[in-house]
């Protein structure tokens, strides 16, 4: 939580003015300590097993861990637009791709911050107006939705209304004309082949491509 103090503009100037010289102390800097706790809870096991090995590791292994959650993004991207465009594979793989290719999620996919898991929460939410979309039960959604929501919460505050705009809209889009949805096979896989409505389908992929970008707002940092 943020403390009197924890944000000191002169200071922070003159930190950055000597291009953030070893003699000068960083430690007083603590302006970001509203971020919620989800990505430190889960970074800290890291943190704690690579601090033996000095500082400079224990960077790298925070690292690796968002790269590891820029992969998951990846992965969870491919599964969604695989149901959406179940007989399009080259739509499915260059949109993969591409998002692999977009230069800010190349670089929060190697820092040290909470910007990647937020994508993946999204993601997630993405994942769960899609489920709506082809009839999932409307407990599972409730269910599976809050708890994307409740990690969106604990995640990055600039996610709190998309993530709930997310999940809002599957239940609206679900009850509207958009759906306009033919089942082709039967629900008890991860995912099942399904002919979407064009409007829902089109709607969801842009949410999809949209959410698969950094949020407004969010930087790259080292």
């Amino acid at each position: 939580m943020l403390s009197p103090g924890d944000y000191d503009q002169g200071y922070l100037e003159k930190i950055k003015a000597a291009k953030f010289e070893p003699s000068l102390s960083i430690d007083s800097i603590r302006y970001e300590s509203h971020q919620p706790p989800l990505y430190y809870l889960l970074a800290a096991p890291a943190y704690l097993a690579a601090r033996p090995f000095g500082l400079l590791t224990s960077l790298y292994v925070l690292r690796l861990l968002s790269v590891l959650l820029g992969a998951s993004v990846l992965w969870l991207s491919y599964r969604l637009l695989s149901g959406l465009f179940p007989d399009d594979g080259l739509i499915v793989l260059a949109s993969v791709g591409l998002m692999a290719a977009v230069p800010m999620h190349i670089a929060i996919s190697a820092s040290a911050n909470n910007d990647i898991l937020s994508e993946l929460v999204l993601w997630h939410s993405v994942d769960r107006l899609a489920a709506r979309g082809a009839e999932a039960g409307r407990p599972k959604f409730l269910l599976w939705g809050g708890l994307a929501y409740a990690a969106a919460l604990l995640t990055k505050t600039t996610i709190y209304l998309p993530g709930a705009a997310l999940l809002v809209g599957a239940e609206a889009l679900h009850m509207s004309p958009l759906s306009q949805l033919r089942v082709a096979a039967p629900r008890g896989e991860a995912w099942r082949t399904i002919q979407w409505g064009p409007s829902f389908k089109s709607l969801t992929a842009s949410l999809a491509w949209r959410s698969s970008s950094p949020c407004p707002g969010l930087r790259a940092t080292r």
